[in-house]
């Protein structure tokens, strides 16, 4: 029924009575020709008879493609229906890319009144109007920054939950406030500020101000920015809320560090990855007498003194790329040609995804350091070679007059003393030399190993082989022997003769004190630490008094009756010559630990 009367409206319709009088109409009436021709469709659909009477040019342009369109049924069922309660409103259906206004009027008790309009670009603005109602009402709400929109009265429109999470308060509490009355807002001139806004149409801007929320009590540092806009014909003060605590900390934190720097009396310099000077502070200008505006953009390369081969810079700069921290001491030259000692530590600086944006360096002048250092070995050796003398003075002297005084006694009596008597003073001579020759062999091993010939080893290896040397010693003397190499230890960078050699003496004052024990044992500890292996070497012997520990390596300084008193000090010197470190602890009757902390990669500068 409706598809069969309603098709009509893709046909030409002849007006049978006047759609106002319902009098029959001749095909010329004036009213029929106007209606064709206006600007907009109409359509006069007869609620009594349930047909078309009427349909105008316009229409029937505008229906085209509607008749299968699905939103053609709801104009349908609306003219059918014969409703009253939708006349005079206007309802909007798609056609294709299109908008179609329709307006139904009931004008007598028979005839309803369609008027169609194409609304396609009024529907097409109004949507976009939306669209950015929309997306502005989306950025409000997902702004980081705390919002408000307060109106002419001083009372809060809208808050967004950025401004709610600032406050921690909750929206109802935020939008109860009146700003022009608020205590905070008045103090910090915040109040005003808007009142200038809606009124004057002015921009503001205060902070950044300490601010206690009333809500939270919540202390925090904002930056306040208001301006005027428009809500249709309202001006109404918009105001953005900016929590600034962190970075003001951060900025507070980072002057703190630049402070330190440019106050540090070591010089600092910061580099790109490649290498060319950002920054140096004020120290390097006193220390180099270069300019800060001198060096910027340049490389450090101004500083080299020719002192350090080209092999030297090769493998500080490789340890650098490695991402490692490198460390050493070199000669630098100044800006008026001078030399110094400089001791340096650079470190790299990475990014988050750990590729290295900078490099910084820290750099001492140790030209002082170095001369006073020498003095002090100077007045040291020379204290040394007192004890050298005195010892040697001690320890030959013996033997030297327990041998005159033997062979004076034979020579005296060389007629008169039997074969046996003879033979016995002079094995007693001989043995007085055989003092002496021990000595002599002890002197010369204290310069055995003046250039010992670093390399890289493995640490398992080593330890093997130097525990199947001791165990036999350790096993007959009934001292038990542990070692513990930690994982994560696999090489070092020593003279393995000479780490042997000093690991020996170690090993054997150890076993030799820890025999007094009633469960006696000696362990070795070897682990990692930093950038070096440390070697532990501990015994539960009878351990040593504070003034022994402070004798320790002295010349002739012995504690065992057999000893010659220069076996830690050889110990000593070859470790330095190593670029490793000994410490000795120990308390008496509690055991002895000795620590030594050896390169883990070879470096003409590595210490530990």
């Amino acid at each position: 029924m409706h598809a069969q009367t309603l098709s009509l409206l893709s046909h030409p319709v002849e007006i049978k009575n006047c759609p106002i009088s319902n009098a029959p109409c001749p095909g010329d009436c004036i009213f029929s020709n106007i209606l064709q021709n206006v600007g907009i469709g109409i359509i006069v659909f007869d609620t009594v008879q349930k047909v078309l009477v009427f349909q105008n040019q316009e229409s029937r342009r505008l229906f085209q493609g509607f008749i299968e369109h699905p939103d053609y049924r709801t104009l349908s069922d609306l003219l059918l229906s014969g409703d009253s309660s939708s006349e005079g409103e206007a309802i909007t259906l798609t056609v294709g890319r299109r908008f179609l206004g329709f307006t139904v009027y009931r004008i007598n008790h028979i005839y309803r009144w369609v008027f169609i309009r194409d609304v396609t670009d009024k529907e097409r603005t109004e949507e976009q109007v939306r669209a950015a109602h929309r997306m502005n009402r989306a950025v409000l709400e997902r702004s980081p920054y705390g919002i408000i929109v307060v109106n002419k009265t001083g009372a809060i429109d809208y808050v967004n939950p950025a401004m709610i999470a600032i406050n921690a308060g909750t929206y109802e509490e935020i939008t109860a406030i009146n700003v022009y009355n608020f205590p905070a807002y008045l103090s910090l001139g915040i109040a005003s500020g808007i009142r200038a806004a809606i009124e004057e149409g002015k921009d503001f801007f205060i902070g950044p101000v300490e601010y206690t929320s009333a809500l939270g009590g919540k202390t925090t540092i904002r930056n306040f920015v208001g301006m005027p806009f428009d809500d249709d014909g309202d001006r109404k003060a918009l105001v953005f809320v900016e929590d600034v605590t962190e970075q003001k900390r951060i900025e507070a934190q980072n002057a703190l560090l630049a402070a330190t720097v440019e106050s540090a009396t070591d010089a600092v310099v910061i580099t790109d990855a490649r290498g060319t000077i950002q920054y140096v502070n004020p120290a390097f200008e006193q220390i180099t007498g270069y300019g800060r505006a001198e060096v910027i953009g340049r490389s450090p390369r101004i500083l080299k003194s020719g002192k350090q081969d080209e092999t030297f810079y090769r493998t500080m700069w490789n340890t650098l790329k490695d991402g490692q921290v490198w460390r050493g001491v070199l000669i630098n030259k100044r800006a008026d040609g001078s030399l110094y000692d400089e001791e340096m530590t650079i470190f790299p600086v990475r990014s988050a995804s750990g590729e290295i944006l900078n490099f910084v360096a820290s750099m001492r002048d140790i030209t002082v350091k170095a001369k006073l250092e020498a003095i002090a070995e100077a007045v040291n050796c020379m204290d040394n070679i007192g004890y050298v003398f005195a010892g040697i003075r001690h320890e030959i002297g013996n033997p030297v007059n327990s041998t005159k005084m033997a062979l004076t006694v034979l020579h005296d009596n060389l007629g008169t003393y039997s074969p046996e008597t003879t033979r016995n003073y002079i094995e007693r001579a001989l043995t007085e030399l055989s003092r002496v020759e021990y000595l002599l062999q002890s002197l010369r091993s204290f310069n055995m190993f003046e250039s010992p010939k670093i390399e890289q080893i493995d640490v398992n290896f080593f330890m093997d082989s130097f525990l199947s040397l001791v165990k036999k010693d350790f096993d007959q003397s009934g001292v038990a022997l542990k070692a513990i190499i930690h994982p994560e230890v696999t090489s070092m960078a020593v003279d393995p003769r000479a780490l042997q050699q000093v690991l020996l003496n170690i090993v054997t004052n150890a076993l030799d004190a820890a025999e007094e024990d009633e469960e006696p044992k000696v362990i070795i500890n070897v682990f990692r630490l930093s950038d070096c292996v440390r070697m532990q070497i501990i015994d539960n012997g009878r351990g040593m008094s504070p003034q022994q520990i402070r004798d320790l390596f002295k010349p002739f300084h012995t504690t065992k009756q057999k000893g010659t008193g220069l076996g830690l000090v050889i110990v000593k010197k070859m470790l330095t010559k190593m670029h490793c470190t000994i410490d000795i602890s120990s308390e008496s009757g509690a055991g002895t630990i000795v620590d030594i902390v050896v390169p883990e990669v070879q470096n003409e500068f590595a210490a530990c």
